[in-house]
């Protein structure tokens, strides 16, 4: 907490005085940061395929404010102690089924089917957590590739994108 404390400019004393832990302030930080997630996907049921895309793409690959390399590094130091931690158990949870159901929306309109629509949500959802991993720890193929990357597959699930499905190789 002493090297927390000498990092965010104030004592350890008022770092105690909020949380009794590191541990209960990576918490308190990794719920915030779960919240922000679900939060910048919801809203957009008024927007076309195309749009949901965009939002979920420039929500998600744009480093700003909300989500940047800091807070996904956080993220991703959360989500390992989570494997033993319930209370992060929980919150990862939460977030991943929020995210999820948010994500079907991309689908609503152009799958009729729910069920269908849940699994590709489900796809898309892990596919995204591994290109933005990807992103984050591969100078070689970072975030603006995982960008590229998850935007053809989206589009491709939405049937956006035959030509690329059918031949990979020769789409730009």
């Amino acid at each position: 907490m002493a090297d927390i404390a000498r990092e965010a400019g104030c004592a350890p004393s008022h770092l105690f005085y909020y949380f009794e832990s590191k541990e209960e302030l990576l918490r308190v930080l990794f719920k915030q940061q779960c919240d922000v997630i679900v939060h910048g996907l919801e809203n957009m049921e008024e927007l076309d395929v195309e749009g949901k895309i965009d939002r979920i793409i420039d929500f998600l690959f744009t480093e700003n404010d909300s989500v940047n390399t800091f807070t996904t590094g956080l993220m991703y130091e959360a989500i390992g102690i989570s494997v033993n931690d319930p209370r992060l158990t929980k919150n990862k949870r939460e977030m991943d089924e929020s995210c999820k159901a948010l994500l079907c929306n991309i689908f609503v309109g152009i799958e009729p089917n729910e069920s269908t629509r849940n699994e590709k949500a489900e796809i898309i959802y892990a596919l995204l957590a591994g290109v933005k991993l990807n992103g984050f720890f591969d100078a070689n193929n970072g975030l603006a590739h995982g960008r590229e990357m998850f935007r053809k597959a989206v589009r491709v699930f939405c049937g956006l994108d035959a030509q690329w499905s059918q031949n990979p190789a020769n789409s730009s």
